[in-house]
């Protein structure tokens, strides 16, 4: 039997006794929780003279997605619906999309030749397979045969036989045997690891409330509808996503999953939302803690690069469709949020233009920014942003008042602005010193001092040799390892001993430094 606490941001849920069984692939686990209840803190003031439409999502497909251009051809049975097919079947391929177009034949197929009285079911039949479609491609990407480095940033630092996070973190990350009870691919961040996770999120949340982006702390658990309506997968063997037990939520109808991303609590909470004008764009962020039903085995991969749960930073955006170009205008703009806060970490990456191949179905185009890892000898994926244009809108009945007065679809956009896990791994190899044990310089702008360690309270004896090399600081310690102080590679970088723990370790034996490493 499994204790999970289960976190959405910064803030711990209240707990109620009831059992939770999680089903994923090949695997189910029970999990005993104690007075669980979601809590979520909504600045609504942003949302002054914004409404809530109480229809359900099937209201929401089946009134708006009539409008959208890419289905009234089939919807309304109009001449060149047949040539509209082959279309949709080249896009699926390019797509990769798993969307069975047989289906669409048949319904478009009995539509056209039906009774009157029959046409609204059989128009209701071939939305429902509309819906598994995938959103249109941009120009851009529709050219593409492979991902396009559009710019890098930052400098590439190169480092003699550099080390990767298990070996610069002593202990501060912990998967060892964990499988045995909080299942494989979990972790643990200890002693200077756990505070760093709090410096990225502190950091990450600061500089998007100056970008001006308000905060939201969001719930874990949304319901199937919501993902379905987000473009999220909930079946086959390569979903991504916890589904709870009908009993472990009440017996309801809906099913209910742990989310992937705060994106999706969010776009539920939009649901049925109407806006003026004059409330967008509107730019969202939480903190939350998504869990991922991953199972990937590239070598490339391996430690907390890819773990079931982890915290994450997220942006979302809702713009008008004026001109069309405004969901674009905010996307460019998220990318370039997430390449200022890598920039502001020191750290060498690329952002990429990502081809038709490489889109989940919600996205219009879809942008990675790869960041160098030294330890590890490659680029690997920080962040990713995404335009969804009207896809999701369209889903979740989300809605504006343009200038002429008419109702109309918003457009939708979201972000990474911090994987926490994987901006561990980069700064950590980044910024680790040439030689010794491997003391790293952090940046200035996370606010972390220089930590000493208190050998005194320890409850261990040491040398005088011992205790004087830490009195005078870090600055000792780097003259007895590495030889003569090394310039810093980067002028926002601080020199900073963040390992408390490894100071220690140097002074006491290993087992008694284990004690320690949480002090």
């Amino acid at each position: 039997m499994l204790h999970y606490q289960f976190k959405s941001g910064m803030l711990l849920h209240k707990y109620f006794n009831m059992c939770i069984s999680i089903k994923m692939p090949c695997q189910r686990y029970f999990l005993f929780m104690k007075n669980t209840k979601n809590i979520r803190m909504i600045n609504t003031s942003c949302f002054n003279n914004s409404s809530k439409d109480a229809s359900s999502s099937a209201n929401f497909s089946k009134n708006y997605l009539y409008e959208l251009p890419q289905y009234a051809p089939l919807l309304n049975n109009s001449i060149d619906s047949l040539n509209y097919l082959d279309t949709i079947a080249e896009h699926l391929k390019r797509r990769k999309s798993k969307t069975e177009l047989s289906n669409i034949r048949k319904f478009w197929t009995q539509l056209s030749s039906c009774h009157e009285t029959e046409k609204e079911s059989v128009r209701a039949a071939l939305l429902q397979e509309l819906l598994r479609l995938p959103n249109t491609s941009c120009p851009h990407a529709q050219q593409l045969s492979e991902p396009k480095v559009m710019r890098e940033f930052g400098e590439k630092r190169v480092i003699a036989n550099p080390l990767v996070l298990e070996q610069l973190s002593h202990h501060g990350v912990d998967m060892k045997d964990t499988g045995n009870f909080t299942g494989m691919r979990s972790y643990y961040l200890r002693g200077s690891m756990a505070r760093l996770e709090h410096k990225l999120i502190r950091y990450a949340v600061k500089e998007l409330l100056k970008s001006g982006f308000r905060l939201m702390s969001v719930p874990d658990l949304v319901t199937e509808d919501i993902l379905l309506s987000c473009g999220v997968p909930i079946e086959g063997e390569r979903t991504m996503v916890y589904t709870l037990d009908n009993a472990s939520t009440g017996g309801g109808d809906e099913k209910v999953c742990l989310s992937g991303t705060a994106e999706i609590a969010i776009g539920g909470w939009l649901r049925g939302r109407h806006f003026s004008l004059d409330q967008l764009p509107l730019k969202l962020c939480a903190v939350s803690r998504c869990y991922r039903a991953e199972a990937d085995a590239n070598k490339h991969e391996h430690g907390i690069y890819r773990v079931h749960n982890f915290t994450k930073v997220e942006m979302f955006g809702v713009t008008a469709a004026e001109t069309g170009q405004e969901s674009n205008e905010l996307y460019e703009e998220l990318v370039s949020v997430q390449e200022r806060l890598l920039q502001g970490l020191g750290l060498h990456g690329k952002v990429i233009l990502m081809p038709p191949e490489e889109l989940g179905n919600p996205a219009y185009s879809k942008t990675d920014v790869e960041v160098w890892l030294p330890g590890r000898g490659h680029y690997a994926e920080l962040t990713s942003a995404s335009n969804c244009t009207n896809y999701q809108s369209a889903r979740l009945g989300i809605t504006y008042t343009d200038r002429a007065g008419r109702k109309k679809l918003v457009h939708t956009v979201n972000g990474t602005a911090v994987a926490v896990p994987r901006c561990i791994i980069a700064l950590c190899e980044t910024h680790q010193e040439e030689g010794g044990r491997r003391a790293l310089q952090l940046p200035k702008i996370l606010g972390i001092s220089s930590l000493k360690p208190d050998l005194k309270h320890s409850g261990h004896q040491h040398d005088s040799q011992a205790n004087n090399q830490y009195t005078d600081g870090q600055q000792s310690l780097h003259a007895s390892e590495t030889g003569p102080e090394q310039p810093q590679h980067h002028p926002s970088l601080d020199k900073v001993m963040v390992y408390k723990e490894q100071c220690i370790r140097k002074s006491i034996r290993d087992r008694a430094y284990l004690c320690h490493i949480d002090d």
